[in-house]
């Protein structure tokens, strides 16, 4: 498991893959990968988690986040807003300065770029 776990990280630490859009293997190469500002824990300062978002049809974006622990938070945007999550949790947003602000309650911030929900390669 531990394997398994330092693989992953050290694939989505790998340089380069910051504010990186590429097309993903086996897609239509409407996906784009990278890694956004993200916290998960109470008082937990902003680290990056790696991100791929999933172009579900003009405007319509998942944002699918790895986050630690190894679990996947799916974040999907309707008309360029957050609409909901596959987390249980309440869910919030706040939009400024080019960014998307989620909170899910309790404790988990995510800072999407807009450049997330337009880039296609």
């Amino acid at each position: 498991m531990r394997l398994i776990f330092a693989l992953t990280l050290s694939l989505f630490s790998a340089p380069g893959l910051v504010a990186q859009t590429a097309n993903v293997d086996a897609t239509d190469g409407e996906n784009s990968l990278g890694k956004l500002p993200c916290a998960v824990l109470q008082s937990a300062q902003l680290g990056l988690c790696a991100y791929e978002s999933l172009k579900q049809g003009q405007p319509d974006v998942t944002v699918r986040v790895l986050i630690p622990g190894g679990e996947i938070r799916y974040i999907y945007f309707e008309d360029g807003k957050p609409a909901s999550t596959n987390a249980t949790a309440n869910m919030t947003s706040e939009h400024h300065d080019g960014k998307i602000y989620v909170f899910i309650e309790p404790y988990e911030r995510y800072e999407i770029p807009e450049s997330v929900l337009l880039a296609t390669d």
